[in-house]
């Protein structure tokens, strides 16, 4: 790095850090620029709060160790709040120590779950056109799950920008071919994170909406009018739709918050048509629901049961579906690996 940024605590040879000790962490601008000069630097970035803190939710959905870390403080000894796993400072940075499981504090929070997030994580692909326009899912995601469009959107927190999908997609054009990322927020607390990227296939929208659920949990039968929405409105990718355990705020605490449960999964129609219609519906695949148009149908698997029986399903069909040969499905998430659990969803 040329010169100290502001923002930075401590630069060393192996890493950056920020010191944190507010009780919510926003991915605040000066946060956002801190984590351009590092990355350009070619060091990863530790974010150091106590076990107090929590993020926000576009924060928390950008973490990537170990390139981007939270490293929590805590009087028994410093841990990852998105994994778990028991850190200690070297004299240059936070890293990893050989252990068989999480921390104690991250595993076995003092304050539980008060709520449950809702979390849905699609991606639609768009032609590389004039006529291409961004924010149409996002929005469709929010009238959907708030029954209103976003409120506002942004490159940081907090949100300062009444929602706008011409403002959004000339920024995105503007932007590219680099990525673009903006966050945006809605009714009832929903916030949301979209990602867009130019590649030889076109212009890929990745939209990440989490919403606060204060009745029961939401089952996956009632999905299959929103996946058929989105079909019909763009051309759909993929969708995973899960809920966990979480606070209502929607603010991520340095914790474990219980096992998550899948909900569905969605396929588009160049993805079934790659598969194989035969395979896509049939075996393991048979839960599957053609969507869309009949003779290049997408496929909307409903995950029922408990979070145990979800998971048991979703492995089958993604073992099933994978290519011959392909990589296995990943096994059921332990307590000890909210990465695992994630990874299964979460894209980059």
């Amino acid at each position: 790095m040329s010169g100290p940024h502001p923002t930075i605590d401590l630069v060393t040879d192996t890493a950056a850090l920020v010191l944190q000790r507010r009780p919510v962490v926003p991915l605040s601008s000066w946060l956002i620029d801190a984590i351009a000069v590092v990355s350009e630097a070619g060091l990863p970035l530790q974010i150091v709060t106590p076990h107090t803190s929590r993020l926000t939710v576009a924060l928390h959905s950008a973490l990537r160790p170990p390139y981007l870390r939270w490293v929590v403080g805590h009087p028994s000894g410093f841990f990852d709040g998105l994994t778990g796993e028991p850190l200690e400072f070297n004299g240059s940075e936070f890293a990893e120590v050989v252990a068989d499981e999480p921390a104690a504090p991250w595993a076995k929070p003092e304050v539980p779950a008060d709520g449950v997030h809702l979390t849905v994580d699609l991606r639609v692909r768009h032609r590389a056109a004039e006529t291409t326009r961004i924010g149409d899912a996002a929005e469709l995601c929010y009238r959907w799950f708030t029954g209103a469009p976003p409120g506002g959107w942004g490159f940081t927190e907090p949100i300062a920008l009444p929602w706008n999908r011409e403002q959004v997609t000339e920024v995105c054009r503007d932007r590219a071919p680099d990525d673009t990322r903006l966050c945006h927020v809605g009714r009832g607390g929903a916030v949301g994170v979209t990602l867009v990227e130019r590649h030889a296939d076109g212009v890929d929208e990745t939209v990440m909406m989490h919403v606060p659920v204060r009745s029961e949990e939401p089952e996956a039968a009632g999905f299959e009018r929103f996946v058929a929405d989105l079909v019909g409105a763009h051309h759909l990718v993929d969708l995973r739709i899960h809920s966990r355990p979480g606070r209502r705020d929607l603010t991520v605490a340095p914790a474990w918050s219980g096992p998550g449960r899948p909900l569905g999964l969605a396929l588009g129609p160049d993805e079934v048509w790659d598969i194989g219609a035969e395979r896509a519906f049939t075996g393991p695949a048979g839960i599957g629901h053609r969507v869309g148009h009949s003779r290049r149908p997408a496929a909307w698997y409903p995950l029922a049961g408990d979070a145990a029986s979800a998971w048991e399903e979703l492995r089958a069909l993604l073992a099933h579906l994978a290519p011959s040969g392909g990589d296995a499905a990943p096994p059921e998430p332990a307590p000890s690996s909210t990465a695992l659990e994630e990874g299964m969803w979460r894209r980059g």
